[in-house]
């Protein structure tokens, strides 16, 4: 197994790309979370939500925040 950072960082791409392959009209954000947070489980990684997660707004830390977990 490699290093961990690398494995971090591969997973890492490979939870950006799965993302992404969500992202579309009328996709709803929860879906993000809810694919985050299950990649994560299944690689051993851990979600910590308090730790925001992305914004896609017009301006940096806007509105519309996408969590990283699942929130019910």
């Amino acid at each position: 197994m490699p290093p961990k950072r690398f494995y971090l960082l591969k997973s890492t791409e490979e939870y950006l790309n799965e993302c992404v392959s969500l992202c579309r009209p009328n996709a709803e954000f929860n879906a993000i979370g809810n694919c985050i947070n299950k990649l994560c489980k299944g690689k051993g990684f851990y979600v910590i939500p308090a730790l925001i997660g992305r914004e896609i707004g017009t301006y940096l830390h806007g509105l519309l925040e996408i969590l990283d977990f699942s929130k019910k």
